[in-house]
Protein backbone atom coordinates (compact mmCIF):
# COMPACT_ATOMS: atom_id res chain seq x y z
CA UNK A 1 0.00 0.00 0.00
CA UNK A 2 1.50 3.31 -1.37
CA UNK A 3 2.23 6.03 1.44
CA UNK A 4 0.98 9.75 1.42
CA UNK A 5 0.94 12.44 3.84
CA UNK A 6 -2.01 14.49 4.78
CA UNK A 7 -3.62 16.31 7.84
CA UNK A 8 -6.76 15.66 9.11
CA UNK A 9 -8.68 18.29 11.60
CA UNK A 10 -11.73 16.25 13.65
CA UNK A 11 -13.98 19.33 14.13
CA UNK A 12 -17.25 17.68 15.77
CA UNK A 13 -17.26 16.46 19.43
CA UNK A 14 -16.25 12.73 19.48
CA UNK A 15 -16.26 12.68 15.56
CA UNK A 16 -13.97 13.96 12.60
CA UNK A 17 -14.63 15.53 9.71
CA UNK A 18 -11.08 15.51 6.91
CA UNK A 19 -9.79 19.30 6.51
CA UNK A 20 -7.91 17.88 3.16
CA UNK A 21 -8.57 14.43 2.38
CA UNK A 22 -5.78 11.87 2.07
CA UNK A 23 -6.39 9.53 -1.11
CA UNK A 24 -7.39 6.14 -0.40
CA UNK A 25 -8.18 6.98 3.36
CA UNK A 26 -11.35 8.09 4.84
CA UNK A 27 -12.54 8.49 8.50
CA UNK A 28 -16.57 8.63 9.57
CA UNK A 29 -18.17 8.02 13.10
CA UNK A 30 -21.26 7.06 14.35
CA UNK A 31 -23.08 7.24 17.76
CA UNK A 32 -23.44 3.67 19.87
CA UNK A 33 -26.73 4.07 22.27
CA UNK A 34 -26.82 0.70 23.13
CA UNK A 35 -25.09 1.38 26.24
CA UNK A 36 -26.38 3.73 29.29
CA UNK A 37 -23.87 6.51 28.08
CA UNK A 38 -23.71 7.22 24.24
CA UNK A 39 -20.31 6.63 23.24
CA UNK A 40 -18.91 8.12 20.10
CA UNK A 41 -17.29 5.48 17.26
CA UNK A 42 -14.54 6.62 15.01
CA UNK A 43 -13.68 4.65 11.92
CA UNK A 44 -10.73 4.97 10.25
CA UNK A 45 -10.36 3.20 7.24
CA UNK A 46 -7.85 3.06 3.70
CA UNK A 47 -7.92 1.70 0.39
CA UNK A 48 -6.90 -2.27 -0.04
CA UNK A 49 -3.66 -2.86 -1.15
CA UNK A 50 -3.77 -6.05 -3.90
CA UNK A 51 -1.19 -7.75 -2.50
CA UNK A 52 -1.64 -7.06 1.61
CA UNK A 53 -1.56 -9.99 3.79
CA UNK A 54 -2.88 -7.98 6.74
CA UNK A 55 -2.97 -3.98 7.74
CA UNK A 56 -1.11 -2.91 11.12
CA UNK A 57 -2.28 0.45 12.36
CA UNK A 58 -0.69 2.56 15.46
CA UNK A 59 -2.11 5.41 16.91
CA UNK A 60 -0.11 7.89 18.83
CA UNK A 61 -1.42 10.23 21.39
CA UNK A 62 0.15 13.83 21.19
CA UNK A 63 1.61 14.86 24.83
CA UNK A 64 3.69 17.53 25.98
CA UNK A 65 6.69 15.57 25.72
CA UNK A 66 5.85 14.37 22.66
CA UNK A 67 3.86 11.29 20.93
CA UNK A 68 3.42 8.44 22.55
CA UNK A 69 1.83 4.96 21.55
CA UNK A 70 -1.67 3.57 22.25
CA UNK A 71 -2.72 1.55 20.36
CA UNK A 72 -1.13 -1.25 17.55
CA UNK A 73 -3.49 -3.31 15.76
CA UNK A 74 -3.21 -5.91 13.28
CA UNK A 75 -6.14 -6.38 10.80
CA UNK A 76 -7.23 -8.31 7.57
CA UNK A 77 -9.70 -5.14 7.02
CA UNK A 78 -9.57 -2.12 5.62
CA UNK A 79 -10.69 0.02 8.67
CA UNK A 80 -10.90 -0.28 12.61
CA UNK A 81 -13.46 1.06 14.85
CA UNK A 82 -12.13 3.09 17.50
CA UNK A 83 -13.12 4.98 20.66
CA UNK A 84 -10.62 7.77 21.59
CA UNK A 85 -11.54 10.52 24.51
CA UNK A 86 -10.55 14.34 23.33
CA UNK A 87 -6.95 14.75 22.23
CA UNK A 88 -4.93 15.27 19.22
CA UNK A 89 -3.76 12.39 17.56
CA UNK A 90 -1.81 10.96 14.79
CA UNK A 91 -1.90 7.40 13.24
CA UNK A 92 -0.33 5.29 10.34
CA UNK A 93 -1.19 1.67 8.64
CA UNK A 94 1.77 -0.25 7.59
CA UNK A 95 1.08 -2.95 4.84
CA UNK A 96 2.26 -6.62 5.73
CA UNK A 97 2.24 -8.51 2.05
CA UNK A 98 1.29 -12.26 1.35
CA UNK A 99 5.06 -13.29 2.26
CA UNK A 100 4.59 -11.25 5.34
CA UNK A 101 6.99 -8.83 4.55
CA UNK A 102 6.40 -5.21 5.77
CA UNK A 103 6.31 -2.36 3.43
CA UNK A 104 7.12 1.56 3.65
CA UNK A 105 7.22 2.93 6.93
CA UNK A 106 4.14 4.77 6.79
CA UNK A 107 3.29 8.56 6.90
CA UNK A 108 1.69 9.92 9.64
CA UNK A 109 -1.98 11.38 9.69
CA UNK A 110 -2.87 14.11 12.30
CA UNK A 111 -6.48 14.48 13.73
CA UNK A 112 -7.41 16.12 16.65
CA UNK A 113 -10.80 15.09 19.18
CA UNK A 114 -13.03 17.74 20.42
CA UNK A 115 -14.98 17.00 23.64
CA UNK A 116 -18.68 16.25 22.59
CA UNK A 117 -21.51 18.55 24.34
CA UNK A 118 -24.16 17.17 25.88
CA UNK A 119 -27.42 19.91 25.94
CA UNK A 120 -28.56 20.50 29.30
CA UNK A 121 -31.86 21.98 28.46
CA UNK A 122 -33.37 23.63 32.08
CA UNK A 123 -36.23 25.73 31.89
CA UNK A 124 -38.23 27.36 29.73
CA UNK A 125 -40.65 30.07 29.76
CA UNK A 126 -43.07 31.12 29.21
CA UNK A 127 -45.18 27.83 30.58
CA UNK A 128 -47.36 27.73 27.28
CA UNK A 129 -48.90 29.90 24.23
CA UNK A 130 -52.22 31.47 24.52
CA UNK A 131 -53.54 31.30 20.71
CA UNK A 132 -56.59 33.28 22.23
CA UNK A 133 -54.66 35.62 23.99
CA UNK A 134 -50.64 35.70 23.25
CA UNK A 135 -49.31 38.21 20.14
CA UNK A 136 -46.00 37.09 20.56
CA UNK A 137 -44.38 33.51 19.96
CA UNK A 138 -41.04 33.25 21.35
CA UNK A 139 -39.82 30.54 23.78
CA UNK A 140 -36.90 31.40 25.68
CA UNK A 141 -34.87 28.56 26.84
CA UNK A 142 -32.07 27.93 29.40
CA UNK A 143 -29.28 25.65 30.42
CA UNK A 144 -26.06 23.81 29.32
CA UNK A 145 -24.61 23.42 26.05
CA UNK A 146 -26.92 24.93 24.04
CA UNK A 147 -25.11 24.49 20.81
CA UNK A 148 -26.06 27.57 17.82
CA UNK A 149 -26.19 24.23 15.42
CA UNK A 150 -28.11 22.34 17.25
CA UNK A 151 -31.53 20.80 15.94
CA UNK A 152 -34.62 22.06 18.23
CA UNK A 153 -38.14 22.13 17.89
CA UNK A 154 -41.07 21.09 19.61
CA UNK A 155 -42.56 17.34 19.75
CA UNK A 156 -46.32 16.43 20.55
CA UNK A 157 -46.24 13.56 23.76
CA UNK A 158 -47.13 10.33 22.14
CA UNK A 159 -46.66 10.90 18.32
CA UNK A 160 -43.06 11.08 17.51
CA UNK A 161 -44.43 12.39 14.06
CA UNK A 162 -45.55 15.57 15.16
CA UNK A 163 -43.12 18.59 15.43
CA UNK A 164 -42.94 21.96 15.63
CA UNK A 165 -40.20 23.70 14.14
CA UNK A 166 -39.09 27.22 14.96
CA UNK A 167 -38.90 30.16 12.40
CA UNK A 168 -36.17 31.16 13.92
CA UNK A 169 -33.71 29.96 16.61
CA UNK A 170 -30.58 31.24 18.30
CA UNK A 171 -28.60 30.41 21.27
CA UNK A 172 -26.26 32.65 23.04
CA UNK A 173 -22.68 33.34 23.43
CA UNK A 174 -22.23 31.52 26.69
CA UNK A 175 -25.08 28.55 25.29
CA UNK A 176 -26.79 28.95 28.56
CA UNK A 177 -29.56 30.14 26.70
CA UNK A 178 -31.61 29.94 23.05
CA UNK A 179 -34.22 31.34 21.35
CA UNK A 180 -37.01 29.79 19.81
CA UNK A 181 -39.20 31.93 17.35
CA UNK A 182 -42.18 30.61 16.31
CA UNK A 183 -45.29 32.06 13.85
CA UNK A 184 -48.81 31.31 14.67
CA UNK A 185 -49.71 29.26 11.65
CA UNK A 186 -47.43 26.53 12.79
CA UNK A 187 -48.93 26.04 15.97
CA UNK A 188 -51.51 23.51 16.54
CA UNK A 189 -52.91 23.03 20.35
CA UNK A 190 -51.33 20.18 22.40
CA UNK A 191 -48.73 19.27 24.93
CA UNK A 192 -45.31 19.09 23.70
CA UNK A 193 -41.68 18.64 24.91
CA UNK A 194 -38.57 20.93 23.89
CA UNK A 195 -36.34 18.84 21.71
CA UNK A 196 -32.38 19.80 21.43
CA UNK A 197 -29.98 17.20 19.41
CA UNK A 198 -26.50 18.81 19.23
CA UNK A 199 -24.10 17.95 16.54
CA UNK A 200 -22.73 14.91 17.13
CA UNK A 201 -25.75 13.58 17.93
CA UNK A 202 -25.89 13.68 21.97
CA UNK A 203 -29.68 15.09 22.68
CA UNK A 204 -32.27 15.92 25.27
CA UNK A 205 -35.52 17.13 25.86
CA UNK A 206 -37.52 19.31 28.14
CA UNK A 207 -41.25 19.15 28.63
CA UNK A 208 -44.36 19.91 29.13
CA UNK A 209 -44.75 22.82 27.38
CA UNK A 210 -48.38 23.80 26.34
CA UNK A 211 -50.24 25.25 23.05
CA UNK A 212 -53.94 26.18 24.16
CA UNK A 213 -56.75 28.40 24.20
CA UNK A 214 -56.78 29.96 27.71
CA UNK A 215 -60.91 29.90 26.97
CA UNK A 216 -62.40 27.04 25.22
CA UNK A 217 -65.59 29.21 24.65
CA UNK A 218 -65.80 32.97 24.16
CA UNK A 219 -69.57 34.52 25.24
CA UNK A 220 -70.31 37.96 23.70
CA UNK A 221 -73.37 40.51 24.98
CA UNK A 222 -73.54 43.55 22.52
CA UNK A 223 -75.73 46.75 22.44
CA UNK A 224 -75.79 48.48 18.64
CA UNK A 225 -77.14 51.44 17.24
CA UNK A 226 -78.20 50.22 13.74
CA UNK A 227 -80.38 52.22 11.88
CA UNK A 228 -81.70 50.77 7.93
CA UNK A 229 -81.50 52.35 4.88
CA UNK A 230 -83.72 50.97 1.93
CA UNK A 231 -82.00 49.27 -1.20
CA UNK A 232 -85.26 48.45 -2.64
CA UNK A 233 -88.53 47.14 -3.20
CA UNK A 234 -92.09 47.82 -3.20
CA UNK A 235 -92.68 48.95 0.15
CA UNK A 236 -89.64 51.53 0.69
CA UNK A 237 -91.02 52.62 -3.07
CA UNK A 238 -94.34 53.55 -0.87
CA UNK A 239 -92.12 55.17 2.02
CA UNK A 240 -90.02 57.00 0.24
CA UNK A 241 -87.55 57.30 2.56
CA UNK A 242 -83.93 58.06 2.38
CA UNK A 243 -82.82 56.51 5.82
CA UNK A 244 -84.62 54.72 8.77
CA UNK A 245 -83.06 56.35 11.51
CA UNK A 246 -84.84 54.86 14.72
CA UNK A 247 -83.57 51.20 15.79
CA UNK A 248 -81.32 48.91 17.79
CA UNK A 249 -80.55 45.63 18.68
CA UNK A 250 -78.98 43.38 21.41
CA UNK A 251 -76.58 40.46 20.74
CA UNK A 252 -75.82 37.24 22.29
CA UNK A 253 -72.57 35.35 20.82
CA UNK A 254 -71.14 31.89 21.96
CA UNK A 255 -68.08 30.63 20.48
CA UNK A 256 -67.10 27.32 21.26
CA UNK A 257 -65.37 26.14 18.16
CA UNK A 258 -61.64 27.33 18.19
CA UNK A 259 -58.96 26.80 15.91
CA UNK A 260 -55.44 28.61 14.51
CA UNK A 261 -57.63 29.70 11.34
CA UNK A 262 -60.46 30.86 13.13
CA UNK A 263 -63.42 30.83 15.37
CA UNK A 264 -66.48 29.53 14.73
CA UNK A 265 -69.71 30.25 16.76
CA UNK A 266 -73.34 31.47 17.27
CA UNK A 267 -75.28 34.28 17.57
CA UNK A 268 -78.67 35.37 18.51
CA UNK A 269 -79.78 39.02 17.71
CA UNK A 270 -82.61 40.56 18.94
CA UNK A 271 -83.73 44.10 17.09
CA UNK A 272 -86.32 46.59 16.94
CA UNK A 273 -87.10 49.10 13.97
CA UNK A 274 -89.41 52.11 13.90
CA UNK A 275 -90.52 52.88 10.32
CA UNK A 276 -92.65 56.24 9.46
CA UNK A 277 -92.95 58.71 6.71
CA UNK A 278 -95.58 61.98 6.61
CA UNK A 279 -96.91 63.07 3.26
CA UNK A 280 -99.42 66.33 2.71
CA UNK A 281 -102.33 64.43 4.09
CA UNK A 282 -101.57 61.01 5.65
CA UNK A 283 -98.62 59.44 7.29
CA UNK A 284 -97.70 55.84 7.61
CA UNK A 285 -95.70 54.38 10.29
CA UNK A 286 -95.10 50.87 11.75
CA UNK A 287 -92.69 49.15 13.91
CA UNK A 288 -90.75 45.99 13.35
CA UNK A 289 -89.29 43.98 16.60
CA UNK A 290 -87.50 41.09 15.36
CA UNK A 291 -84.95 38.38 15.97
CA UNK A 292 -82.25 36.23 13.77
CA UNK A 293 -79.57 33.38 14.55
CA UNK A 294 -76.72 33.93 12.75
CA UNK A 295 -73.79 31.73 12.08
CA UNK A 296 -70.41 33.88 13.18
CA UNK A 297 -66.51 33.00 12.14
CA UNK A 298 -64.17 35.40 13.85
CA UNK A 299 -60.42 35.98 12.52
CA UNK A 300 -58.38 37.58 14.95
CA UNK A 301 -55.34 39.55 13.63
CA UNK A 302 -52.23 39.00 14.85
CA UNK A 303 -52.16 41.81 17.88
CA UNK A 304 -55.10 39.49 19.18
CA UNK A 305 -56.95 42.88 20.05
CA UNK A 306 -58.89 43.45 16.83
CA UNK A 307 -60.88 40.78 15.20
CA UNK A 308 -63.19 40.48 11.78
CA UNK A 309 -66.42 38.63 12.34
CA UNK A 310 -68.37 37.37 9.10
CA UNK A 311 -72.21 36.48 10.20
CA UNK A 312 -74.83 34.91 7.97
CA UNK A 313 -78.46 33.90 9.60
CA UNK A 314 -81.81 34.35 9.23
CA UNK A 315 -84.46 34.94 11.76
CA UNK A 316 -88.32 36.53 11.75
CA UNK A 317 -89.54 40.20 11.92
CA UNK A 318 -93.39 41.23 13.41
CA UNK A 319 -94.60 44.32 11.75
CA UNK A 320 -96.52 45.87 14.27
CA UNK A 321 -99.25 48.56 14.53
CA UNK A 322 -98.95 49.31 10.45
CA UNK A 323 -101.62 51.76 9.84
CA UNK A 324 -102.35 55.40 7.84
CA UNK A 325 -103.20 58.41 9.82
CA UNK A 326 -104.99 60.75 7.89
CA UNK A 327 -105.00 64.83 8.24
CA UNK A 328 -108.78 64.35 8.48
CA UNK A 329 -108.85 62.11 11.55
CA UNK A 330 -109.54 59.14 9.70
CA UNK A 331 -106.69 56.31 10.85
CA UNK A 332 -106.92 52.96 8.95
CA UNK A 333 -107.41 49.67 11.29
CA UNK A 334 -103.76 48.58 12.17
CA UNK A 335 -102.17 45.81 10.60
CA UNK A 336 -99.73 42.81 11.74
CA UNK A 337 -98.05 40.59 10.39
CA UNK A 338 -95.13 38.13 10.50
CA UNK A 339 -91.85 38.74 7.88
CA UNK A 340 -89.16 36.48 7.38
CA UNK A 341 -85.24 37.91 6.71
CA UNK A 342 -81.82 36.57 5.65
CA UNK A 343 -78.59 39.02 6.67
CA UNK A 344 -75.56 38.73 6.06
CA UNK A 345 -72.67 41.24 6.57
CA UNK A 346 -68.99 41.56 8.32
CA UNK A 347 -67.95 43.89 11.52
CA UNK A 348 -64.52 45.11 13.09
CA UNK A 349 -64.38 44.39 16.81
CA UNK A 350 -61.43 45.90 18.86
CA UNK A 351 -60.93 45.10 22.60
CA UNK A 352 -60.65 48.16 24.64
CA UNK A 353 -59.82 45.65 27.67
CA UNK A 354 -59.46 42.16 28.19
CA UNK A 355 -63.31 42.59 28.33
CA UNK A 356 -65.02 45.72 27.02
CA UNK A 357 -64.63 45.82 23.04
CA UNK A 358 -66.26 48.43 20.75
CA UNK A 359 -67.84 47.10 17.11
CA UNK A 360 -68.62 48.47 14.13
CA UNK A 361 -69.87 46.96 11.10
CA UNK A 362 -73.11 46.53 8.45
CA UNK A 363 -75.22 43.65 7.30
CA UNK A 364 -77.11 43.66 3.94
CA UNK A 365 -81.17 42.16 5.37
CA UNK A 366 -83.89 40.93 2.88
CA UNK A 367 -87.06 40.88 4.12
CA UNK A 368 -89.49 37.73 2.52
CA UNK A 369 -92.56 39.24 1.64
CA UNK A 370 -96.00 39.11 -0.98
CA UNK A 371 -94.78 42.33 -2.06
CA UNK A 372 -93.17 42.22 -5.12
CA UNK A 373 -89.95 43.00 -5.07
CA UNK A 374 -89.38 42.13 -2.01
CA UNK A 375 -87.73 44.62 0.47
CA UNK A 376 -83.86 44.81 0.77
CA UNK A 377 -81.85 47.22 3.52
CA UNK A 378 -78.53 48.14 4.72
CA UNK A 379 -78.32 47.70 8.06
CA UNK A 380 -74.75 49.53 9.44
CA UNK A 381 -73.93 49.38 13.06
CA UNK A 382 -71.89 50.60 15.79
CA UNK A 383 -72.30 49.16 19.31
CA UNK A 384 -70.34 48.13 22.54
CA UNK A 385 -70.44 44.98 24.49
CA UNK A 386 -68.54 42.56 26.80
CA UNK A 387 -66.51 39.58 26.01
CA UNK A 388 -66.60 36.53 28.77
Amino acid sequence: MGNKSACLTFLFPLLFVFCSVLSGQEASWFLDKDNETPRFIQRLAWAADEYALRYEVVIESEEAAGFREILRESTGATYIEISLPPGKYRYGVTVFDLLGRSGPAPEWISFEIIEALEPEPRDFFPAAFYLDEDSVWVLNLTGQNLSPDAEVYLRRDGSAGSIIVPDDYSSSPALSGARLVFSIRRLIPGNYEVYIKNPGGLEASLGTFRIAFRKPVDFYVGLDYAPLFPLYGELNQLLDQPVFPLGGQIRFGIVPFKQVFGYLGLELVAGWHYFHTAFDNYEVSFQMPGAELNILFQKWLSNRVMALTFRIGGGFGMVTDFHFSYSRGNNSEPMSFLSPRAAAGVSFLYLMTRSFFVEAGAEYMYWFTVDYPSPQYLRPRIGAGWKF
